[in-house]
């Protein structure tokens, strides 16, 4: 019977003679050993397909590392050093052993996530379960979109560390204010301190639009609503052309993707805010609120979930700000599109949505009707 150094010889002498292909194949067969039997193999036999299997898919193209990834991601019994190894690769082939294998544990994937960053927070964000270890990581590390994505995750759990953290940070994000107050794990006292920063929010909001009213506004935020009556009879006035524009597509039709594109390639603000509104289903309000921000990553996340293309995303966020013109300036927006997970963009969609409609309850008839977009 070979040794295991004589076995690791012959592999190493069988990757060197080999095509691609044959590499590719030769891997294929071994992971379907393990997977069929690995369950009644012992610890030395894991271990040497282990050191097999990494010296494979380290002379393996990109795809077929992404193929290994994937049929070991819920893999019980997968050799953890490669798990380790294939969750350090570029973000394609991470994902399916980030977001699901039983096989990295706290530490793995807190090492993992300060060492590569942003699309691999993503990717653990993803998992069923994420520990209050683990949420502490990506919360004080991570960015915008990682907060968002790790709160909208109802199996992730946090540490009254992280949730201070989070809170801090609701203070300038409303989104990830919208995204905690769903949350049913936060305690009494976190809940008020939201109700606190939401009143400062729409607060702020107001005065920025009615400036001189404060004593309505601050009677209007006291009775919890989210905007005064006479407040979208601004939003009418500037948006009044726009509505009338979708308001003529939509007798005919659906409002497209490529409708979007248009509007926003043709540097025609009022109908792209209208028809991101009138597609995704939030209001008019939020969706303008997100064209202001600074940060890409809410754009970002209508876009993946919504299913368009990047470049609908590229002309949105080239309409919000005319100065990026260069490939370089969408660079790292694209990478965050194409490494973002669409069940994760879909999530935080769904909790901007819900908070919406809450929102919307408290407002009454006459004001929803001006603000609508049909």
């Amino acid at each position: 019977m070979l040794s295991i150094a004589s076995l690791l010889s012959d592999v190493e002498s069988s990757v060197g003679r080999s095509s691609g292909e044959d590499r590719a194949r030769t891997l294929s067969r071994i992971t379907d050993l393990l997977v069929r039997a690995g369950a009644s193999f012992g610890p030395e036999q894991i271990e040497l397909f282990d050191q097999v299997i990494q010296r494979f898919a380290s002379a393996i193209e990109t795809q077929a590392r992404v193929e290994l990834a994937e049929r070991l991601a819920r893999l019980a019994h997968a050799p953890h050093g490669v798990v380790v190894s294939l969750a350090h690769d570029q973000i394609a082939v991470a994902r399916p052993v980030l977001s699901g294998s039983p096989r990295l544990d706290d530490q793995d994937l807190m090492r993992i996530a300060l060492a590569k960053g942003r699309d691999h927070m993503l990717a653990i964000a993803e998992r069923s379960r994420v520990s209050t270890l683990v949420t502490d990581v990506l919360v004080s590390w991570g960015d915008g979109l990682v907060r968002h994505a790790i709160v909208g995750n109802p199996g992730a759990r946090f540490s009254p560390t992280g949730t201070a953290t989070l809170v801090e940070h609701a203070r300038e994000d409303d989104a990830l204010g919208a995204l905690l107050g769903e949350r049913t794990d936060l305690s009494p006292f976190e809940s008020r301190q939201l109700l606190d920063i939401a009143k400062d929010s729409a607060r702020r909001r107001l005065l920025a639009t009615l400036p001189g009213a404060e004593r309505e506004i601050d009677a209007a935020v006291q009775r919890g609503a989210t905007a005064l009556r006479r407040l979208p009879a601004r939003l009418v006035r500037s948006y009044a052309a726009a509505a009338s524009t979708l308001d003529a597509v939509m007798r005919e039709r659906q409002l497209t993707e490529q409708d979007l594109v248009g509007f926003a390639e043709d540097d025609r603000p009022e109908e792209t805010i209208s028809a991101v509104s009138a597609i995704t289903g939030l209001s008019l309000g939020c969706i303008e609120r997100i064209f202001e921000e600074r940060e890409n990553d809410l754009l970002i996340v209508i876009g993946k979930a919504q299913g368009w293309t990047w470049r609908t995303v590229r002309a949105l966020l080239r309409l919000r700000d005319p100065s990026l013109t260069e490939r370089h300036h969408f660079r790292r927006a694209e990478e965050t599109f194409d490494g973002l997970a669409s069940p994760t963009a879909a999530r935080v969609l769904h909790f901007l949505k819900v908070r919406e409609t809450a929102s919307q309850a408290a407002r009454s008839p006459a004001s929803q009707t001006r603000t609508k977009v049909r």
